[in-house]
């Protein structure tokens, strides 16, 4: 008896000092947060003519007459995109990009990120709607462009891999990995374990 409360004392106090590390380093985390999020709102305008921003390939990509309506607006979406400027910054948090480039580009980069995002999943939409009708190559050509600009979509990754092993070129599959190596998205270890799966070995 004496040795199982020595052992639930133990216990507690270990909880109790664990409770308490956990509290402290959730107060430092705040402050070091809100110390930050302080300093970006001082940071005034600066120049956005050094962003990367996205040009779209129009005369590339596999753009043409169509009766298909949907095929037809999503097409007509990209084209809109056209005026538009793009630039992935999925991976800043707006806190750095106002460190960077000042509070008062916060929405005008807010809106270049949301092109960006638009222009993913109309690519995606674009790229699905090819391969169902049969137009692979070029189905793949739309997916090559999409992750050379950093989309994270999941399903944009495993088609493409889908279309290099009907393709015959599974040995393509690898460089997929290798990029989403280098995704900053909660999906990037889902993503991984597809493109794995696909090139036929388990993950190393």
């Amino acid at each position: 008896m004496p040795i199982i409360l020595g052992i639930i004392l133990i216990l507690g106090a270990w909880i109790a000092y664990q409770k308490r590390k956990s509290e402290r380093n959730s107060k430092k985390n705040s402050k070091i947060f809100w110390d930050k999020e302080n300093q970006s709102n001082l940071v005034r305008k600066k120049d956005l003519s050094t962003l990367s921003y996205i040009t779209i390939p129009y005369d590339s990509l596999p753009f043409k007459e169509t009766g298909d309506i949907e095929l037809a607006q999503i097409q007509k979406q990209l084209y809109e995109l056209r005026e538009q400027k793009i630039v992935n910054l999925s991976h800043i948090t707006n806190t750095d990009l106002k460190l960077e480039y000042g509070i008062a580009n916060l929405n005008l980069l807010s809106s270049y990120d949301q092109n960006f995002t638009n222009l993913i999943r109309l690519l995606n939409k674009w790229a699905n709607l090819l391969y169902e009708k049969g137009e692979k190559q070029q189905a793949a050509n739309v997916l090559e462009f999409a992750l050379s600009i950093g989309s994270d979509i999941s399903s944009s990754y495993t088609l493409l891999a889908k279309l290099y092993l009907e393709f015959d070129r599974k040995e393509e599959i690898s460089s997929l990995i290798t990029r989403a190596m280098e995704l900053q998205t909660i999906l990037k270890d889902s993503i991984l374990d597809q493109l794995y799966k696909m090139y036929g070995k388990e993950e190393e």
